[in-house]
């Protein structure tokens, strides 16, 4: 499992490209000893993340050579690497997704985890093992676990910087936000290390708490004695908590701050905020391809109207955190609404649901997909699997249109247009016109499939909604009521 650059190193150290962790150097220790696909593919991604090429070329090969079409992504990767060696390759084209499964990621997940089993009978002491079987079962869904692993952990390494940081992803993951904000302020280096201390921000942030050492944090920041690498996830997280406390000044020096030798996990924050916030102006946005986090390179193409790409980008955000539910909403979201992929839609969600099994998002995403390709009653199905008193006002109204899309589809539009209206009418308090335009959208393509009364009045609403918001990723869905249109009209 790729670990973020910098986790393993000390603050003052000032190399920068490229760099051999434990980690990587683990990688190519098992490549040479395995020679299998799943090393070249553990090689690959990791040679992606550090630069290191050592030992790269024939496991690269190997990954090309492989016929599997789920290494679609990982053939792709591998080809980029080797170009920027002036290697020659032949690169393989195709769709990631198109023919993954969820039993196949599953499969695959089991391998590496039992590979890692093995790793660690070898050597029971290796701590960041034991973090990578410990996100593997949580991959999987084995989240006691996934606990076991991650305790053997901290006990073989108490005070390792990405143990630490892992654990309270762990327990952010299983919305034990009080006991991740707890081990970060037992932790004595918390109150020293940059990076821990950005952990502290952030899930002080997620629990609307004051930081333990905010005060300390801006020193850090201040003084500017360390190499802005190892600030710049400190300094993101500050300027997202500037940014939610409406101070926009600060926020964007922060942000800046944090973008002059940033991390991934930076990139990737600042592409989220600059297209949530449009008062954040920040510097134009990085050639993607430049950018080494796969999560910040989505952002950046979506934002770009890079949908294809975007989309792509996330199916390696995905490989690279199976674990977490965003880049599987994100998958799914982008492909559903931007490209109009509903096969790719539901790849996204159900690989996400592997390890999520109730996160709202995937599921309504899930639903959605079903019910566009013709599988009304299962999109039923899933929307029950929802616990509804668990939503918030957005989701609630978000799962009242996709109860009103399945009600369209299950041959019953009059309670399909209820559901819909009622969507609307909680949305009008949100204030989003966004999610109104593509309420409206779904509602008015399935009042014209059904020539429901009103239907061409609601079209013309829909279009206009749509249209006053100048956004493309809008547009497939337009276009798919126009077509709806003509299709009508015969």
């Amino acid at each position: 499992m790729a670990l973020a650059r910098g986790e393993l190193s000390d603050c003052a150290e000032r190399a920068r490209e490229p760099f051999l962790d434990e980690a990587h150097a683990e990688k190519i220790r098992r490549w040479h000893e395995d020679r299998d696909i799943v090393a070249a593919a553990e090689l690959v991604v990791g040679a992606v993340v550090t630069g290191v090429r050592d030992s790269l070329e024939d496991a690269a090969r190997m990954v090309m050579a492989a016929d599997v079409p789920q290494l679609t992504t990982l053939k792709m990767l591998a080809a980029r690497v080797m170009a920027a060696e002036g290697i020659e390759v032949d690169p393989t084209d195709g769709e990631p997704f198109s023919d993954l499964t969820k039993q196949d990621a599953v499969q695959s997940l089991r391998r590496r985890a039992r590979a890692l089993k093995a790793r660690l009978r070898r050597d029971p002491r290796n701590a960041l093992a034991w973090t990578d079987l410990a996100f593997m079962f949580e991959t999987l869904g084995q989240r006691l676990k996934a606990d076991r692993a991650m305790r053997a952990a901290m006990a073989t390494a108490p005070h390792n910087r990405h143990v630490l940081r892992s654990a309270v992803r762990l327990r952010v993951h299983h919305d034990e936000l009080e006991h991740a904000f707890d081990v970060l302020k037992r932790t004595p280096a918390t109150r020293s290390d940059p990076w821990l201390m950005a952990a502290d921000v952030a899930v002080a942030s997620a629990m609307a708490k004051p930081p333990h050492f905010i005060g300390v944090a801006r020193d850090m920041l201040r003084s500017r004695n360390l190499p802005p690498f190892h600030t710049s996830e400190l300094a993101s997280a500050i300027g997202t908590l500037e940014l939610y406390d409406g101070r926009l000044t600060r926020a964007r020096r922060f942000l800046k701050d944090s973008l002059v030798d940033p991390t991934e996990n930076s990139l990737a924050q600042a592409s989220w905020l600059t297209r949530e916030s449009s008062q954040l102006q920040l510097e134009s946005a990085p050639d993607p391809l430049s950018i080494s986090s796969a999560e910040g390179r989505a952002w950046v193409f979506k934002r770009n109207g890079r949908w294809s790409d975007s989309v792509r980008a996330a199916t390696t955000w995905l490989i690279e955190q199976p674990f977490s539910s965003r880049p599987a909403i994100f998958g799914s979201y982008v492909a559903a609404t931007a490209e109009g992929d509903l096969a790719r839609t539901e790849a996204f969600a159900r690989l996400g649901l592997v390890a999520n099994p109730g996160n709202f998002t995937l599921l309504n995403n899930l639903a959605y997909a079903r019910a566009k390709l013709g599988f009304a009653s299962e999109a039923s199905a899933i929307l029950r699997k929802v616990d509804r008193a668990r939503l918030t006002a957005r989701e609630n109204a978000v799962c009242r249109a996709t109860e009103g899309l399945v009600a369209f589809r299950t041959g019953d539009p009059e309670r399909g247009s209820a559901l819909y209206v009622n969507a609307l009418e909680l949305i009008t308090n949100l204030r989003d016109g966004k999610l109104r335009a593509l309420a409206l959208l779904n509602f008015a393509i399935e009042s014209v499939r059904a020539d429901a009364l009103g239907a061409m009045t609601l079209r013309r609403e829909a279009i206009e909604a749509a249209e006053s918001l100048r956004d493309e990723e809008l547009a497939k869905l337009t276009d798919e009521l126009r077509h709806a249109d003509r299709v009508t009209a015969r």
